[in-house]
Formats: structure tokens, C-alpha cells, sequence
């Protein structure tokens, strides 16, 4: 009997009846050029750090307008989502 677990932990035997109905490899979602970056990182990186350094202020009309003053968190979840949108995208 052979399983799926089978089949993407190890090859198949030599001469398997199932090595032609294999699927064929997922293709990445977006390719990148080599050296190119990428600009949604950018922009929630770029975001966070603004919403930051205005909640490192003094507290005036522009510290209302930031994540910390609607909820339990601050602009640094906004890395932990990057870290985790990078390493769902390598």
C-alpha cells in the first residue's frame, strides 16, 4: 500500500506505476528578477516605521491616527506580519 506521505517523502521505486501521475512541482506565486526588491515589504516596512516614530512623540492630534490608540498593539506587529509574509514568500 502506498500513501501520499509516501510519495512526497521519497522517491518512487524503479519502475513505479504511479511515477507518471505524479504532479508536476508548484510554480512560485510572483518571480522575481535577481536583485530586484520587493515593494510590498517595502511599503509595510516603511509604514511601521513611520507609525513608530509618531508614537515616540509627544502625545498631540497625530498620535490618534496611529494602531496603538485603537486597539491592543502597536506598529511593531506589523514586523512579526512581514516576517511572516517573508518566509511564506522564499
Amino acid at each position: 500500500m502506498v500513501s501520499i506521505a509516501d510519495r512526497v517523502a521519497a522517491p518512487p521505486p524503479a519502475g513505479a506505476a504511479d511515477a507518471a501521475a505524479r504532479p508536476a512541482p508548484a510554480k512560485p506565486a510572483v518571480v522575481l528578477p535577481a536583485g530586484e526588491r520587493e515593494l510590498r515589504i517595502d511599503l509595510f516596512r516603511g509604514l511601521a516605521l513611520w507609525l513608530i516614530f509618531i508614537d515616540h512623540l509627544s502625545p498631540d492630534l497625530l498620535t490618534w491616527f496611529t494602531i496603538r490608540s485603537y486597539g491592543f498593539s502597536d506598529a511593531a506587529e506589523i514586523f512579526i506580519f512581514i516576517s511572516g509574509y517573508t518566509a511564506a514568500f522564499v
